[in-house]
């Protein structure tokens, strides 16, 4: 039935309404209004019908999804029309008695919903915007210092080269290409230091020299263990030999070289834009002076289990302090890695809760030599073989990791949801019992045919 037809279908009725309660009305008049309200009708319809012709276009030119309207709106949009078809003369005449607007009875409905709806009580997000920006600038600094120290990541002229043969002991040798470096702020061993310790309030700077110990007083160490800066990686002048000479280097590593006071670095072993961070740092705490961010590291130096197929990393936290108005990096705290404790969990799950497969049928355990020292540890056995579907910070991951037979055969995919329980720990290098460590859930092993 179209619009038409309602309006036509009305035997009269609503004429003779509107002649019973205006009767003063012409026969002239009652055809003029109800004309009016029909095209009043019709237009709201076709304006409607068109507003989701546009709302649907620009959606599917955005390749977003299509929007409809609930089924609330299309009830009001039916009791508007009702609306309409029962009153719509005697309210256009109503108005026109009183002087009113004419808009139509379903913005009437929609506006007075909106004005009767409760105000929210939600309160606006807190704006981190000064840390999130600050965190974002003095970890990426401090992470590109160390590509530069690990990665050998530094922009370089690939015209200017050095090529030395080096030589051991035994009389055997390789070549190590160099590059000059071009970074401006990163033209010597002592730029590289000073660029780390510019972004460091004095406090943590004296944390990193005690740290390094009497026999290393130019390094910069973290946690006693990883090396912020090498002193013995830029002590190393070549400036007396021809380019392509050869070198007896005694087993040693020439990560950077100085050649005529330039500074060059081993190409050898260069990864360029290689990742220093899994995630975004995430704000934890702050005040006007003092703030803590977190962030996972997958980078080398920062991370105490370095691997190439490493993707979430470990969880490091810094504490950032203000001083004279600029934010500076106060301490660095080392959290767990996912990596390690999620392959802990799959090795502890088949050596001491699996009770389907026996552990020796799986190469699942530490090899050992006859005086007890490990030669191939369950984690080599897995790095290659697993994937982390998802984290929660260092707290909990979804690990799959393949499972080989003792003949080295993929034998059993293993997905589980695991969740680390004791908050601090550090390695986990024996075939022993860790069920304080872990909690398994939704646990599913398929073996593979």
């Amino acid at each position: 039935m179209t619009n038409k037809d309602l309006f036509e279908n009305t035997d009269g009725k609503l004429v003779e309404k509107v002649a019973e309660e205006f009767p003063v009305l012409t026969d002239e008049e009652k055809e003029r209004i109800f004309a009016m309200s029909e095209r009043k009708y019709n237009i709201s319809i076709n304006n409607d019908n068109k507003e989701n012709e546009e709302f649907n276009s620009y959606n599917e030119v955005k390749g977003v999804e299509r929007y409809n309207r609930p089924m609330w709106y299309k009830a009001i949009s039916i009791a508007a029309a009702a609306v309409l078809m029962t009153g719509g003369v005697a309210g256009s005449m109503m108005l026109m008695h009183r002087g009113g607007s004419n808009v139509p009875a379903v913005e009437m409905e929609t506006t007075a919903a909106a004005t009767e709806a409760p105000a929210t009580t939600e309160e606006p997000a807190e704006d981190v915007s000064e840390y999130m920006a600050a965190a974002l600038e003095l970890t990426d600094k401090l992470g590109y210092y160390e590509k530069i120290l690990y990665y050998h990541d530094v922009a370089i002229d690939e015209n200017d080269t050095l090529t030395f043969t080096m030589q051991n002991s035994k009389g055997q040798e390789h070549e190590e290409n160099y590059a000059r470096v071009t970074d401006p702020e990163i033209q010597s061993g002592d730029d590289l230091k000073n660029a780390i310790l510019a972004i460091c309030t004095d406090e943590f700077r004296d944390v990193l020299y005690n740290d390094s110990g009497e026999y290393n007083e130019n390094d910069l160490i973290f946690n006693g263990c990883d090396y912020l800066y090498s002193s013995s990686y830029f002590i190393n002048d070549f400036s007396g030999y021809e380019n392509g000479a050869t070198i007896n280097n005694y087993y040693k590593t020439y990560g950077f070289i100085t050649y005529n006071e330039k500074l060059y670095v081993c190409t050898n072993y260069m990864n360029k834009d290689e990742d220093f961070y899994s995630s975004e740092p995430e704000i934890i705490s702050h005040d006007d002076d003092y703030f803590e961010a977190a962030r996972m590291a997958v980078g080398p130096g920062l991370n105490y289990f370095d691997s190439p197929n490493i993707q979430v990393g470990t969880k490091i936290t810094f504490q950032f302090k203000k001083v004279d108005g600029e934010w500076k990096i106060n301490n660095i705290t080392e959290g767990r890695c996912v990596e390690a404790w999620a392959l802990a969990a799959v090795n502890h799950y088949f050596n001491y809760v699996c009770t389907d497969y026996s552990p020796d049928e799986l190469d699942i355990r530490n090899d050992q030599n006859d005086d007890g020292l490990i030669t191939t540890s369950f984690y080599d056995k897995l790095i290659n073989n697993y994937r982390i579907l998802k984290n929660d910070s260092d707290n909990s991951c979804r690990i799959y990791c393949i499972i080989k037979n003792k003949d080295g055969k993929d034998f059993l995919e293993f997905t589980a949801d695991v969740e680390f329980l004791i908050k601090d720990g550090f390695g986990f290098m024996g075939d022993e019992d860790y069920s304080e460590y872990f909690s398994f859930s939704d646990v599913t092993i398929k073996e593979i045919r």
